[in-house]
């Protein structure tokens, strides 16, 4: 199958995506971070096309890789003046519909071929529905909810809890309150089950985490 974008014009792209997030800021993460995830989804998607299970699927390669890439890029206009991405916002809700809408003003600074921009859009649009009807999206969506899982949520849950000026106790009281169960609710919104089974391993990495966390704040570990 020939190739519909290259290692280079996948790297302008990161590098155009890198331009327009990296000042911006949201409270759960901090500055960048919407940069970072995106790419971080991408690199997921990437090493699960790279198994025997997704290789049997055929998916686009080149789809997932830069629809995953962008899939956020609508949440460009949840930012205010000061570049805070405000969760809730008209932005944050509807970003699918307009990150569909933006897509092509991006990536024809890397590939001028319509028909790949046209598909990007869609799939970007299609990450809007429950039931998608492309297994890309499907991808997409399971690669964008695991990194809700794991450690690596204890940055989002640290700087979230620096912006609404809590302590360190916040972060595990939310989770034993209603993260954990809400957590544990999403691990059935997976479509794939090789996705789902690695949700569950980080899901017990950071349900571990979070417990340490609240031993040795409190001092429970002392005898």
């Amino acid at each position: 199958m020939r190739r519909k974008i290259t290692k280079k014009q996948l790297n302008k792209l990161i590098t155009i995506l890198k331009n327009i997030f990296l000042e911006y800021s949201e409270a759960g993460g901090g500055k960048g971070y919407r940069f970072s995830h995106s790419v971080r989804v991408m690199r997921y998607c990437q090493k699960f096309l790279e198994t025997p299970f997704f290789k049997k699927l055929k998916l686009d390669k080149d789809v997932v890789l830069v629809a995953a890439l962008f899939h956020d890029i609508g949440k460009i206009k949840a930012a205010n003046m000061k570049k805070e991405i405000k969760y809730n916002s008209y932005g944050d809700r509807h970003h699918e519909e307009i990150g569909s809408s933006l897509i092509q003003n991006f990536l024809k600074k890397a590939t001028k071929n319509v028909d790949f921009q046209m598909k990007i859009g869609e799939i970007i649009k299609d990450l809007k529905e429950k039931e998608p009807k492309f297994l890309e999206t499907r991808l997409i969506k399971d690669a964008d909810l695991l990194d809700n899982y794991g450690v690596i949520k204890i940055w989002r849950s640290i700087t979230y809890a620096q912006y609404q000026n809590r302590q360190i106790e916040r972060v595990y009281e939310y989770w034993e309150e209603e993260g954990r169960e809400k957590a544990l609710k999403e691990l059935s919104f997976f479509y794939f089950k090789p996705i789902r089974s690695l949700a569950i391993k980080r899901f017990k990495k950071l349900d571990k985490l979070i417990k340490e966390i609240k031993i040795e704040n409190l001092g429970l570990d002392i005898m």
